[in-house]
């Protein structure tokens, strides 16, 4: 660690009172470093490889690989479940059939009911643009 005065100074950036530094530009939101793109598009790359090699364990009935296959892609933290229809009725129609449990009513509803407040406000930004541009009409 540096002693003199000038080398700390250095390493003691101005911040702006949110916390963030001032003394430089920074980088672009939601920019990613060139190490991180090259990798991305490497494993890309590898996508039909990886395939092939996991067919071929797969064929050659490698203990653990359709656990790992069943795990990677099926939903965590709960299971897959086709429904015909996502109204109320056919939700309640299924909880009350054993098709789902109740908790899972309990997550379907708030998923529900946060696309639907999604729907309203894009809705509600919409009628908003309108008034806008009516009154910059005149």
């Amino acid at each position: 660690m540096p002693e003199d005065a000038e080398s700390r100074a250095k390493l003691c950036a101005e911040r702006h009172p949110d916390g963030r530094f001032i003394t430089t530009g920074g980088r672009p939101v939601g920019s990613r470093n060139k190490i991180t793109k090259k990798s991305a598009r490497a494993i890309t790359d590898l996508h039909d490889l990886a395939f092939k090699k996991l067919k071929e364990l797969l064929e050659a009935g490698h203990p653990g690989i359709t656990e790992f296959v069943i795990r990677s892609l099926l939903p965590t933290g709960g299971r897959a479940v086709q429904l015909n229809s996502l109204d109320i009725d056919s939700l309640l129609d299924a909880t009350a059939n054993g098709v789902i449990s109740p908790a899972e009513l309990r997550q379907l509803a708030s998923a529900i009911e946060k696309i639907r407040s999604v729907e309203s406000l894009d809705k509600l930004a919409d009628r908003l643009a309108e008034v806008e541009r009516l009154l910059k009409d005149g």
